[in-house]
């Protein structure tokens, strides 16, 4: 005999009930409080963080950030920061332009980072910066661990 979960609920005396409903509806609440969050963790933002040493300033604006905005439409990028001038606190900085990108999702950026349009634009930042003194680094979004 086949029987559907509200039959099998019915079927139980009172207290088993009040409990098998009480998980049921702790199962849902869970469910629906940690499938976002997962979902939230899969598209959480990334950020790329990008200090340059630019060796060519007019070229390096002209042929290579005057052709940018399209590329960071396709993939949802905000620029955060665009800036010669940061303030150091510690350390030694001897860049002398900072950027920082926020993407959408690690997996925007990666497509992004390899999209056909972008590749010769990134020959253009090669041949105008500095690479052995430029960094450029992708870091997640921070989040909170739970305790």
């Amino acid at each position: 005999m086949n029987k559907n979960k509200n039959q099998v609920i019915e079927s139980m005396d009172p207290q088993r009930r009040k409990i098998v409903g009480s998980l049921i509806a702790t199962g849902a609440i869970a469910t629906a409080l940690t499938a976002p969050a997962i979902h939230a963790a899969a598209e959480s933002p990334v950020y790329m963080l990008i200090q340059l040493e630019i060796t060519d300033m007019d070229r390096f604006f002209s042929d290579y950030v005057g052709h940018l905005g399209p590329i960071h439409k396709k993939y949802g990028v905000e620029v955060m920061v665009g800036t010669p001038e940061v303030e150091v606190q510690e350390g030694e900085y001897n860049k002398n332009f900072t950027v920082v990108l926020k993407f959408p999702s690690a997996k925007a950026q990666a497509d992004w980072y390899s999209d056909p349009d972008y590749q010769p634009l990134k020959k253009v930042r090669a041949q105008t910066t500095n690479a052995k003194n430029s960094t450029i680094i992708v870091a997640p979004q921070f989040v909170v661990p739970d305790h």
